[in-house]
């Protein structure tokens, strides 16, 4: 039976990456004394990255709790993930040596989810755009 919420992929997608973003930065935030050496970066440095991944995080979940969501805010939201597949990309591969190979790991693996989501979230978006437009 199709769902009756023409939004319910795109706010499913919003709401994992809400909480995998909220975790990911928190932890950095709480535990970067522990967890920069690991990854190979300085504790301040995963410090600023966890506020910013936590603020996203918060960002997607108020999103996905809206009654409507907006073309333009999930427009906004997926372009941060793939700002973040990017950059993560770039540096990788540009700056390797930043890392540990513990961090290289890491950090590859959470690009390849926030990709994956950020898929999921544009095939969300636009099955709600062809609801509204059929609706219109």
């Amino acid at each position: 039976m199709p769902s009756l919420d023409p939004a319910r992929l795109l706010r499913s997608a919003l709401k994992v990456n809400a909480v995998f973003s909220t975790v990911c930065g928190v932890a950095f935030m709480a535990a970067a004394g522990l967890l920069g050496p690991v990854f190979g970066l300085p504790p301040t440095a995963l410090r600023i990255l966890g506020a910013l991944v936590a603020v996203f995080g918060a960002h997607a979940w108020l999103a996905s709790r809206r009654q409507s969501i907006s073309y333009g805010e999930a427009t906004y939201l997926i372009g941060g993930d793939v700002a973040y597949v990017l950059a993560t990309a770039v540096v990788l591969v540009g700056w390797p040596q930043w890392f540990s190979p513990a961090g290289r790991v890491f950090f590859a693996v959470a690009g390849d989810v926030v990709a994956v989501l950020g898929i999921v979230e544009y095939v969300g978006l636009r099955r709600l755009t062809r609801a509204n437009a059929a609706l219109a």
